[in-house]
C-alpha cells in the first residue's frame, strides 16, 4: 500500500466479516464515506501486516492462501491522499471441499433462524449448540462401521512383561484423544511392516481363560487377547517383554471454540448442524412451529446421511468377513467352537 497519512476525514470500514471458504477467502465491509479505494492487509500471525491487494468494490476474495492456514485480515479505506485506521483483524482460512468452520456455521445458523441480530442468543451459545450438534453427526458417521470417515495415527506400545501394581493386570494406557476402538494389533517383527498380526477380544468373564505362558510363533499364533478397560487397553495373558502393539482408533470429535476452528461436513452433511440448532435457537425463543419445520429438514437430512454415507467405498462396499485362521490355527477352539468356528 502506499504511504499515505491516516487522517480522521477517512472513516474506518463498518460491518467487516472474513469468511472462510473453499480454496479461498471473502472478505466483505459497507461502504465508506469519501473513500475511493480499499486496501487489504493480511498476516499470519495477526501482528505484522502486508498489503495483498485493493479494490474499489466491497468484497474481496483472496485464493492466494494455503490451505487450512489462518490469516488474519484487515480492510483500510483509503482517497488519493488519506486513509483510515485499519478494521480490527479477522481470522479466515482457505479450505479443502467439503470444509467449513465454526464462525460460517454460526452465521448461517442465525442467518437461517432470523435470529442474525438477536441479543436473546449469545456468541457462546451459538458456539455451544453448534458444538453439540456437530458431535451428534460426528457419532452418526462414526457408527457407519467399515467407512472409517474418522481415524487417528496408530497409537504404539511396548510391552513391559509386568503388572501394574494398581490395577494387578497387565495394563497400557489409551491416548488422551481415543474415542472408539479399530483394532488391536502385534508385530511379530517391528522392523518389517507386513508382520501384523490382529489381535481378538476377550470377554470380561474369560479373563483368566488364557492364564498360561504367552504363545508367540513366527507364522502369527498368538493367544494374546485385547479388552478395553476403562481408560486402558488390558492385554491377556501377561505378555512378554519388548514386543510391539499398536491399536487403530477412532479419536474423539474436536471441541469447537475459535471461529476458525474446522468442521468436515464431508459432502454437505454440515447441514444437518445447521438444521439441530436452528431448531436449539429456536426452542429457546419459543418459536415451536419455526422449529418444527426444522425438525422435518433435520429428519430428511439425517435420513441423506444414513444412506448416503453408508458406503464409502461404492466400489467394493462391505461383506460378511471370514474370522477363521486369525491368531491360532483353523477355528480357533479356545473360542469353545472348534473346527469352523467364528
Amino acid at each position: 500500500m502506499p504511504t499515505i497519512p491516516a487522517q480522521g476525514n477517512v472513516p474506518t470500514p463498518s460491518g467487516f466479516i472474513a469468511q472462510s471458504a473453499q480454496g479461498q477467502a471473502i472478505l466483505n465491509w459497507n461502504p465508506t464515506p469519501v473513500a475511493t479505494t480499499y486496501y487489504i492487509n493480511r498476516s499470519t500471525d495477526g501482528v505484522t501486516f502486508t498489503t495483498i491487494g485493493q479494490t474499489a468494490a466491497l468484497q474481496y476474495i483472496d485464493a492466494t492462501g494455503t490451505l487450512n492456514t489462518i490469516y488474519y485480515y484487515q480492510i483500510v479505506s483509503a482517497t488519493a491522499t488519506a486513509s483510515a485506521v485499519p478494521t480490527v483483524a479477522l481470522p479466515a482460512q482457505s479450505l479443502k471441499p467439503g470444509q467449513t468452520t465454526l464462525g460460517n456455521m454460526r452465521l448461517e445458523s442465525q442467518q437461517r433462524s432470523d435470529l442474525l441480530n438477536s441479543g436473546n442468543v449469545t456468541t457462546q451459545e451459538w458456539n455451544s449448540m453448534i458444538a453439540q450438534s456437530y458431535k451428534e453427526l460426528y457419532d452418526i458417521l462414526v457408527q457407519k462401521f467399515g467407512n472409517d470417515y474418522f481415524v487417528q495415527v496408530p497409537y504404539s506400545y511396548t510391552t513391559t512383561g509386568t503388572i501394574d501394581p494398581v490395577y494387578q493386570a497387565n495394563v497400557y494406557p489409551l491416548p488422551n484423544d481415543f474415542y472408539k476402538l479399530l483394532r488391536c494389533e502385534v508385530a511379530l517383527n517391528p522392523q518389517d511392516p507386513n508382520s501384523w498380526i490382529t489381535l481378538r477380544k476377550f470377554e470380561a468373564i474369560q479373563a483368566n481363560l488364557w492364564n498360561y505362558p504367552n504363545v508367540y510363533t513366527f507364522y502369527g499364533i498368538t493367544n494374546l487377547r485385547y479388552r478395553l478397560w476403562g481408560s486402558n487397553l488390558q492385554i491377556v495373558p501377561i505378555s512378554q517383554g519388548g514386543q510391539t502393539l499398536r491399536i487403530w482408533y477412532v479419536p474423539r470429535p474436536n471441541q469447537l471454540i475459535q471461529d476458525s476452528d474446522i468442521v468436515d461436513g464431508i459432502s454437505g452433511y454440515e447441514e444437518y448442524i445447521v438444521a439441530d440448532v436452528c431448531i436449539k435457537a429456536l426452542v429457546k425463543q419459543e418459536s415451536f412451529e419455526q422449529a418444527q419445520a426444522f425438525a422435518l429438514q433435520k429428519a430428511a437430512m439425517l435420513k441423506r446421511v444414513e444412506e448416503a454415507a453408508e458406503n464409502r467405498d461404492i466400489g467394493s462396499p462391505e461383506t460378511v468377513s471370514d474370522s477363521r485362521r486369525r491368531n491360532f490355527a483353523w477355528g480357533d477352539p479356545s473360542d469353545g467352537g472348534g473346527y469352523g468356528a467364528v
